[in-house]
């Protein structure tokens, strides 16, 4: 019988071309998907920490009976942020503020209009939030004449 086959040197070479072809088609892949990777997490952390020095607290909350008002936000921490506000009553009804540029450690308001009927008995909540920084935030959550005057 005349067995053909190929020789052991070829095999040889053809095993390490189809290993290197292999390990290339994979290291291409590992270097695209680091570079993806490491450029996500870069941005996100660049915002993070440009936001760790973020902070807002609410100061004071005017309602009238006339459905405008204001949230008066103090901007606390060192970072100029954009924060936008919110009432809400104990029925579920809301009226949401206009937003507003705070520079840091500047105080001013987030103006409301055509509030719901919102008095000492129906005031649930007053949040403050920042546009700008995610997470950055205040809230008052029980009627004290204090921090809320409703007229």
């Amino acid at each position: 019988m005349d067995n053909k086959g190929i020789s052991p040197l070829i095999a040889a070479v053809l095993l390490i071309a189809f290993t290197v072809a292999i390990a290339t088609v994979i290291m291409g892949w590992m270097s695209t998907t680091t570079r993806t990777t490491t450029s996500n997490i870069t941005g996100k952390t660049e915002t993070v920490v440009g936001c760790s020095d973020a902070a807002v607290n609410i100061d004071h909350v005017y309602v009238t009976s006339g459905g405008s008002g204001a949230i008066v936000v103090v901007n606390t921490g060192f970072k100029d942020l954009t924060v936008n506000g919110t009432v809400y009553n104990n029925a579920g009804a809301s009226c949401t503020g206009t937003a507003v540029s705070l520079p840091a450690g500047a105080t001013d308001e987030v103006t409301l209009a055509s509030c719901p009927a919102i008095s000492t008995s129906t005031f649930e909540e007053a949040r403050v939030w920042s546009t700008t920084c995610g997470g950055v935030g205040d809230s008052i959550t029980s009627y004290s004449s204090t921090d809320v005057t409703i007229n």
